[in-house]
């Protein structure tokens, strides 16, 4: 087989991988190298989350042959399809380290109607390009009553049903295991990984590995547009953290008697600050981020009244930040070194290797030239 050959025959290998996606916290030293004839592409970075309106373009553009070309050189194409999708991808090519990441081959979640709750689920799987879907309607087994309440509720579903609508189907709740046979068809329709016929119960969906994925089906360039959330972290730390202090119930202790009266004083300011907090926080959609925003403005809460919250949910004195929240910056600061050493592994890639020159480098050069002149200005003063 000639070079050409089998270019040809690696670019034909395209696969996407559509489920609850998971990544196992390692540092970049221990990660696995990326072996050759393989290139993994993500949609989210470590310990981020996907959503509808990140999942939706790039189903789209994973599911027209017209792309094949464009997504079978990812590193040459990079921009290209970030501008077509609206978001960053992360790419790992031969020879790099990647990511450990898992997946519960099953994308749904839970929206409520008027009676009944119901499933939203993407179609599912490990699917080869392009994506092809069943012949179906987006809603099945739902009334047009209903459909209308759902799509009230939930904005973002009427917004992209149309750009990805075959993709994504809603299910009564409690048909799932009554009609499964036939629901399993439309959710797994076309998948490598499992067919229908291996995923029994769609309530407890197949789970893989990447690298099983990879081993099953070999040489290609898979397309992971899953989640990389980490479990239990960072968003444990956000939720138990973050969302008690934005939902302090100050009503309730209140009517209880356990208000203290200086603390009353304060509310009105406290509440403008966490107003202000939950604003900065609600606009990032990174977990982490939301961690790190909170614990850099937590202390603009009146110092009493931080006092009083923290005591309130740990039983301890609050101290101060480093302190206080200890675990929690320990864990940010260990993902951050892990995502910066990421960063700079698939920097070196697209650069071929030349000397870095990121913003931050840059700025560090700036800094070290004023320290350097102001220290010659001085020394020269003195002589």
């Amino acid at each position: 087989m000639s070079v050409s050959d089998a270019d040809v025959s690696y670019h034909s290998n395209i696969f996407t991988v559509v489920g609850h996606g998971t990544e196992e916290f390692t540092e970049f030293s221990d990660r696995d190298t990326v072996p050759d004839g393989y290139t993994l592409v993500t949609l989210t970075k470590m310990a981020d989350t996907s959503k509808m309106s990140d999942v939706c373009p790039i189903l789209s553009l994973l599911s027209k042959e017209e792309n094949r070309v464009l997504l079978s050189d990812p590193i040459r194409n990079k921009n290209t399809i970030q501008d077509r999708i609206g978001h960053n991808i992360r790419i790992y090519s031969a020879g790099r380290k990647y990511p450990k990441l898992s997946v519960k081959l099953l994308a749904d979640w839970t929206v409520v109607g008027k009676r009944k709750n119901y499933k939203q689920i993407i179609q599912s799987g490990v699917h080869k390009f392009p994506i092809e879907s069943p012949d179906v309607p987006p809603f099945i087994d739902i009334s047009e009553e209903e459909i209308s309440i759902i799509k009230s509720k939930y904005s973002e579903i009427d917004k992209y049903i149309g750009v990805c609508g075959k993709f994504i189907h809603y299910f009564p709740q409690e048909l799932i295991i009554p009609n499964q046979n036939k629901y399993r068809q439309i959710i797994f329709y076309n998948s490598l990984i499992p067919t229908p016929e291996e995923s029994k119960n769609v309530h407890t969906p197949v789970e893989k590995t990447l690298n099983e994925i990879m081993a099953e089906l070999g040489p290609g360039i898979y397309y992971f547009i899953a989640c990389r959330s980490i479990p239990s972290r960072p968003t444990s730390f956000f939720d138990v953290t973050v969302r008690v202090f934005l939902d302090f119930n100050f009503k309730e202790l209140d009517r209880e008697g356990l208000l203290p009266e200086d603390i009353k004083i304060l509310i009105p300011s406290t509440k403008e600050v966490i107003k202000n907090i939950a604003t900065e926080i609600n606009e990032e959609s990174d977990y982490v981020e939301k961690l790190r925003i909170f614990l850099e403005r937590v202390e603009e809460i009146p110092r009493p009244v931080l006092n009083f919250m923290y005591s309130e949910w740990t039983g301890k004195d609050y101290v101060d930040v480093p302190t206080s929240f200890k675990n929690e910056i320990e864990f940010l600061n260990k993902i951050s070194r892990v995502r910066a050493n990421s960063n700079i592994e698939q920097l070196k890639e697209f650069i071929g290797g030349r000397r870095l020159k990121t913003r931050r480098i840059r700025r560090t050069r700036r800094v070290r030239a004023k320290a350097h002149r102001t220290h010659t200005r001085k020394t020269s003063k003195l002589r």
